[in-house]
């Protein structure tokens, strides 16, 4: 069992707004950081893979709560009798230690320390499981995925896994003897069904939908892409081509992330899509992918079946 990586909302509304609205150097900072956090559990996920096993449960991003402390994980694997609480770190470049405070070699600024980081949601881990009668050797490592990290002055802990010892760690998971059973699949489903989807710590810029410019922008580069022959979509930036159906829907999931209190109607795609195409053809499209709601003259599409 394993609960694949998934961009968060707040990533896919800053993805989203790429292009079509100027973000502030603050904004930008927070989607670069998301953007990184993200390709980090994506490659420790894929690290797992290359080491495959079936006897733990992976989680992914889990945003938990307990006695009105919000914490996040990256990663939990669940085994038969054991935890391992993974905070994945995908920092690029050179950082030092001192005094117990950690730093950026190129600027000499102060980071967070990740040991604090992880002793906190260790703390409150083990509470929720407590709270829940459960008991299990919770262990907590920070793994650095990213190739290029190199720390200096690195104290000889345990936990943290640097990027020439993350094979090795890989290799002692997978000799850990577990067989997983009810009680293991029952704690993963709760945990999953306590994830809280929206933090409320979320930091997301304010926009309007008649404030954000308008068209199909390409999935690599968000520039704003052409209509060619052969019903295709191009981006002359780039080179990245596709469907017209794809590109299409692709507007309209992100449309609907953007704006979920908006009908999906053919008028209000074909303003957002901003193409010489014809209503009818949007029409189709829409009626082709998503669900068709008739309410008289108020008629919409969804992606819900219900």
């Amino acid at each position: 069992m394993k609960k694949y990586i998934k961009a968060s909302p707040q990533l896919k509304t800053f993805n989203y707004l790429q292009g079509r609205m100027s973000l502030t150097q603050e904004q930008m900072r927070l989607h670069d950081n998301l953007s990184k956090g993200y390709l980090g559990e994506k490659k420790f996920s894929e690290i797992l893979d290359e080491h495959p096993t079936s006897h733990y449960i992976a989680l992914f991003d889990l945003l938990l709560e307990v006695k009105n402390n919000l914490f996040q994980i990256d990663c939990l694997l669940i085994y038969q009798k054991s935890m391992f609480l993974i905070e994945i770190k995908n920092f690029q470049g050179d950082f030092y230690i001192e005094n117990e405070r950690w730093y950026v070699c190129s600027t000499g600024k102060e980071i967070k320390n990740p040991l604090s980081q992880i002793e906190r949601s260790t703390y409150l881990l083990r509470e929720l499981l407590s709270s829940n009668g459960l008991t299990y050797q919770l262990n907590s490592h920070i793994v650095f995925v990213n190739e290029e990290f190199t720390l200096y002055n690195a104290p000889r802990k345990p936990s943290i896994i640097l990027p020439t010892q993350i094979n090795s760690f890989m290799r002692r998971l997978n000799q850990i003897p577990s067989n997983i059973g009810s009680q293991q699949q029952k704690l993963a489903h709760h945990l999953m069904a306590s994830h809280i989807t929206h933090s409320p710590y979320e930091h997301l810029p304010e926009f309007e939908f008649t404030e954000l410019n308008k068209g199909v922008f390409c999935r690599c580069c968000r520039r704003k892409m052409e209509e060619s022959q052969l019903r295709k979509m191009n981006c002359f930036h780039c080179g990245y081509s596709e469907s017209i159906d794809s590109a299409l829907l692709r507007n309209v999931i992100e449309f609907n992330l953007l704006f979920p209190d908006k009908k999906i109607t053919t008028s209000k795609i074909h303003h957002w899509s901003d193409l010489p195409r014809t209503s009818r053809t949007i029409r189709r499209i829409l009626k082709k992918y998503l669900v068709y709601k008739q309410n008289y003259r108020h008629s919409y599409f969804t992606f819900e079946n219900n």
